[in-house]
């Protein structure tokens, strides 16, 4: 369950993606890129996937991407997943 808001990402950076995960009653995922005709429904379905991995059904998803290559835009949306999910707030030794 999405307990807080998860962000990862720049939203200034060429080549990269922001993600930003918050809290929902229902699965919302918001897809902004300039190719969007083009990969809109490809970035969707990767987000989806991400979140499949980790059972998560309801949450309000928002993509600003920027060129970035398929294995960034997965590492982004599984660290704002994390940090939505409470797992970065734990201490590392």
């Amino acid at each position: 369950m999405i307990k807080k808001i998860g962000e990862s990402g720049d939203v200034k950076s060429k080549n990269d993606v922001y993600v930003k995960i918050e809290p929902s009653d229902k699965l919302v995922i918001k897809v902004e890129t300039p190719l969007f005709d083009l990969f809109g429904e490809k970035i969707t379905e990767e987000v989806k996937e991400v979140l499949d991995e980790f059972n998560i059904k309801k949450a309000f998803v928002t993509v600003i991407e920027k060129n970035a290559l398929d294995f960034v835009l997965q590492a982004r949306v599984e660290d704002a997943l994390r940090n939505a999910l409470g797992e970065r707030d734990e201490v590392q030794t």
